[in-house]
């Protein structure tokens, strides 16, 4: 039984270990529309994350390990800060209204929960995680 219950806990620390999630690595997937209370609120968010026009989400996440050069961003949004909590990620781009990324990873599948608020307007992601080459 004991020996039943190491492993069970063994692997529940494999599934949120973030030292699993490689150091630089590219997040891909489709986003949902933002939407919000008046007619092209979220047109800017939308374009960021890849629904206008109807492109694929692709952010890049440099230095994972390092609080000093940590950064995620988009082609559109070019490289902000982020900081990591765990598996959790929090960037933030600073447009005229900031974009604050939240990004839960699940280092056992390579998969992140991407989501993107600016103001009313919140789109999210399902995303694949692979590792990038270089920084």
């Amino acid at each position: 039984m004991k020996a039943a219950l190491t492993a069970i806990a063994l692997a529940a620390v494999a599934c949120s270990d973030p030292a699993e999630l490689p150091e630089s690595m590219r997040l891909t997937g489709v986003a949902g529309t933002a939407m919000g209370d008046a007619p092209g609120q979220c047109d800017y968010l939308n374009a960021v994350v890849g629904v206008s026009p109807a492109d694929a989400f692709e952010m890049r996440v440099y230095y994972r390990s390092d609080p000093a050069r940590c950064s995620c961003g988009t082609d559109l949004t070019g490289r902000s800060p982020c900081s990591f909590d765990g598996n959790r990620m929090t960037c933030t781009f600073d447009a005229p209204t900031p974009i604050v990324w939240s990004v839960d990873f699940d280092a056992a599948e390579m998969t992140a929960a991407v989501t993107a608020t600016q103001g009313p307007c919140t789109a999210s992601v399902q995303a694949t995680v692979a590792e990038l080459a270089a920084n």
